[in-house]
């Protein structure tokens, strides 16, 4: 802040001088703050002065102290009060629909283009017109709406003439009122859109033009209809003038009501129905003899009722006294009836002929068809000579019987030979039996026979996927396939669903037997030897491996575990076979078919191997000595003393650091750790036998078993697509004292 100038006083020796006035070509900042309260500053271009008037927080603020020629210090609109300026300054600002462009010294208040009413404009809103038209314009897009008092119809837009009479009206609900009405564009009405004649006539052409009147002359199909409400309405086409009626369409004309008549015709002239291609003419005009006559030269007829045709002839003496002929080679009849069928009857002969192969065709979802004879048999294409009772013969073709329902070919003649036969006996004659969904039954009580007497007999050599079913319902009985005459064969085929045999197989005489799996139950002592290369007796050093021999060729491995072992060679005794070895802390065996090589019997590769299983009962004396008693999978590797350190396994058993009396499952994956998963599934007890499995799918997916069933709890385990894994037995005792472990039985291969 600067100093006060002095002078010299009166009474004193020195005085405050007030500053002079700072002139300068701008307006003061609020960075001007080097002078003192009350300075003032003069600004010569525009000739303004202002005043500091205050000075804080390092800002100075100038209050301008000229406004001009005359002094306004408020503004005050219709609500709100008076406005004062807010640093010198009032805004006059646009609101709803009224901008305001400020220039120079003035401002101008301008009314937008497009107004939007916040509210509706309140009624009655009158547009007065004198020498030229009202107009109400809309922009593209934008919709104009008059909004009524009520959506019943109490209100109403009403248009008047310069009468002040009121011309035409829409009401609140949309109702249209009005006197003579021209348009030249197209009408649309809406959805169930009507037109009431409010209790007069309505008229359409009624006036004395001669211009057509065209109802649904569009080129698109629709429905026209014309007093076809409940009503009894009295339909009035044509009068008695020349003028013609023409009712023409490519898809045919119907005539239809409910009682017997459907068509009168009144007058003295015939009724005549005239083709361009002959002539069809009912009661008359016809120089035949035929009563009534329906005849079509070159073309079809159809007649079809759901109630009652009756053509009745007086005339009995004449040949033909009701005849419904076509006589062109393409003419065609056609008779259909509905529930009540069509019944034919004669006490003459009846006879069905054409020049077709087929003379007779009865389609439909319906009865049976029945071709009955009270009297004989029932002959289908000609005279029989043999005692056939009912005999359906095809001398040169095939003959197909194709049924939804029940055929039934029944015939009282039980002494004839062939009471009913099926036979085409020519050469290239073929007989094709079909049904649909109710299946098809063939039932004897004498001996049923298959054979061909020139070809192959097939059954099942179409390419559905549906399985055949040979002697499989629960009788006993002996199925024969093949025989032993002279170089008669039996060739048994099946591809990766495998053949599945149940039973006792009392011998099998073969050259070569490929086994992919294991089924044993041990029962024997195996021989044992050494692995080594060197050859001899089995040996119980750590790390030793020795190879088991038991009964029907089936070899193990066994891999020594911890210490050493004393006790090497597993023997039978009352609980199978033992394999638990010395009964000593942290030792052990595996058991397994070669898993340390790829090429080992039993060995499957994910994505390669269908899908295959692992399934042992193993009976243990003390489930708290299990660390681990397992069988499983593992990833094909060097035989290893500690389980965790492989790489990859999925097992199943007892693990006593899990649980010592339920059952446990071990997994690992790409050497991530081992994880242990308590199933909650009891093992049963100690000194109990129980049976695990482990399944493993095409895919590697793997799933656990406990007794045959599923396990309650399990993990989510997937080996790598591309592993080799091998089955195993692994055991190793705990801490505390174990007891003996036998294996019962031992399967091994691919899943059925």
């Amino acid at each position: 802040m600067a100093r006060l100038p002095k002078s010299p006083g009166s009474d004193r020796a020195f005085e405050d001088v007030f500053p002079v006035p700072i002139r300068a070509t701008r307006a003061p900042t609020s960075s001007d703050i080097k002078f003192q309260l009350g300075q003032m500053w003069v600004r010569t271009d525009t000739a303004q002065v202002y005043i500091l008037a205050q000075l804080a927080s390092g800002l100075a603020s100038w209050t301008l102290a000229s406004p001009g020629a005359s002094d306004v210090d408020t503004l005050t609109g219709d609500s709100g009060g008076a406005i004062s300026p807010a640093a010198g300054n009032i805004t006059l600002a646009g609101g709803t629909n009224i901008a305001s462009v400020g220039s120079g010294s003035t401002i101008t208040f301008n009314l937008d283009a497009a107004i939007s009413l916040a509210t509706s404009v309140t009624s009655p809103l009158y547009l007065v017109g004198a020498a030229t038209d009202m107009s109400i314009r809309a922009a593209t897009g934008q919709d104009i709406i008059m909004r009524m008092g009520d959506a019943s119809g109490v209100n109403k837009v009403s248009f008047h003439d310069s009468a002040d009479m009121e011309v035409a009206a829409i009401d609140s609900n949309g109702g249209f009122t009005m006197g003579a009405i021209t348009f030249t564009g197209l009408l649309t009405a809406a959805a169930s859109a009507t037109i009431e004649t409010a209790g007069t006539a309505l008229n359409l052409g009624s006036d004395n033009s001669g211009d057509a009147v065209n109802l649904g002359v569009g080129t698109v199909a629709r429905a026209i209809n014309i007093g076809t409400s409940a009503a009894a309405h009295v339909v009035s086409i044509g009068n008695a003038a020349a003028g013609a009626i023409t009712v023409d369409t490519a898809a045919g004309i119907s005539l239809d009501a409910v009682t017997a008549s459907n068509f009168t015709v009144t007058g003295t002239a015939d009724l005549s129905l005239i083709s361009t291609a002959g002539s069809i003419n009912i009661s008359g005009g016809e120089a035949a003899t035929d009563a009534v006559n329906i005849d079509a030269a070159a073309g079809g007829i159809d007649m079809d009722c759901a109630l009652q045709l009756s053509l009745v002839s007086s005339e009995a003496a004449v040949a033909d006294a009701i005849r419904i002929f076509a006589s062109a080679a393409d003419g065609g009849i056609d008779i259909d009836a509905g529930t009540g069928g069509i019944t034919i009857d004669s006490t003459d002969a009846i006879s069905i002929d054409g020049a077709a192969a087929s003379n007779f065709s009865v389609s439909g979802a319906g009865v049976d068809l029945s071709l009955i004879s009270a009297a004989g048999r029932v002959l289908v294409n000609g005279e029989e000579a043999a005692p056939d009772a009912v005999r359906i013969l095809s001398a040169a073709g095939g003959l197909d019987t194709d049924v939804a329902l029940q055929l039934s070919l029944v015939s009282s003649q039980a002494a004839a030979a062939d009471s009913i036969r099926i036979f085409a006996s020519a050469a290239d004659g073929g007989i094709d039996i079909d049904c649909g969904s109710g299946g098809m039954t063939l039932d004897s009580t004498g001996i049923l026979e298959i054979n061909s007497s020139g070809g192959v007999i097939g059954i099942g050599n179409d390419a559905v996927a549906q399985n055949i079913n040979i002697g499989t319902g629960a009788a006993a009985r002996t199925v024969t396939v093949g025989n032993t005459t002279t170089t008669s064969g039996l060739v048994l085929q099946a591809g990766t669903g495998d053949i599945t045999m149940t039973g006792t197989v009392k011998e099998i005489n073969a050259e070569l037997i490929n086994v992919s799996g294991d089924s044993i139950t041990f029962e024997m002592s195996p021989s044992t030897c050494t692995a080594a290369n060197t050859g001899g007796a089995a040996t119980g050093g750590t790390g030793d491996v020795n190879i088991l021999s038991f009964q029907q060729g089936f070899m193990m491995e066994q891999f020594v575990i911890g210490a050493g072992q004393t006790i090497i060679k597993p023997v039978m005794d009352a609980n199978g076979l033992l394999i638990s070895g010395d009964l000593i802390a942290t030792e052990g065996y595996e058991y397994n078919l070669g898993a340390a090589r790829v090429n080992s019997r039993c060995a499957f590769t994910i994505g390669t191997s269908p899908a295959f299983f692992l399934e042992a009962e193993l009976f243990v004396a003390d489930m708290s000595g299990g660390n681990p008693y397992v069988i499983g999978f593992r990833r094909s590797e060097a035989n290893n003393g500690t389980f965790a350190n492989y790489t990859d396994y999925a097992a199943i058993g007892l693990n006593s650091v899990t649980s010592a009396t339920e059952v446990t499952i071990l997994t690992e994956l790409n050497a991530g750790g081992q994880t242990a998963t308590n199933t909650t599934d009891l093992w049963g007890g100690d000194a109990s036998a129980q049976t695990v499995r482990v399944l493993v799918s095409a895919a590697g997916v793997v799933t656990f078993e406990v007794g045959g069933a599923p396990a309650t709890v399990a993990p989510s385990y997937t080996f790598d697509n591309g592993d080799v894994v091998c089955p195993f037995i692994h055991l190793v005792h705990g801490a505390v004292a174990p007891g003996a472990v036998n294996a019962v039985s031992w399967r091994c291969g691919f899943q059925a």
